[in-house]
């Protein structure tokens, strides 16, 4: 359970830090246009472009967070599995326990009335 809980606060995390990468980048458009050096040709980038980049980033970025969240996802459902698997084999484990605890009962009742009647036949002869 506290794997479980530990896996979901890491996706929560991821997925924060991503909304935050998201959130910088959003706030850095401007309206005055940026200068890009791309293999050493400086090109000016209008602030529609930057604005469709950071649109693309952020769309990008998104659509990582969901499959960091759909693999979170998957590791907390597959956990969340095994846990019952490991509940239903301790609860088969229990029973089991419950009954040989029961039989061993009885059979201490059988030797206690046993001994009583040895202790009787003795008395008697």
């Amino acid at each position: 359970m506290k794997k479980t809980i530990k896996t979901i606060a890491t996706a929560t995390a991821v997925v924060s830090a991503t909304a935050l990468t998201v959130n910088a980048k959003a706030d850095s458009v401007t309206s005055n246009p940026t200068t890009e050096n791309n293999d050493k040709v400086q090109t000016t980038v209008t602030p529609e472009q930057q604005l469709k980049n950071n649109v693309d980033t952020t769309k990008a970025n998104l659509d990582q967070s969901k499959a960091n969240t759909a693999d979170a996802q998957a590791v907390v459902d597959n956990l969340q599995k095994q846990a019952d698997q490991t509940q239903s084999v301790a609860n088969s484990a229990q029973t089991a326990l419950n009954k040989a605890q029961q039989e061993a009962n009885t059979s201490q009742g059988n030797v206690d009335q046993a001994t009583q009647a040895v202790s009787n036949a003795e008395t008697l002869n």
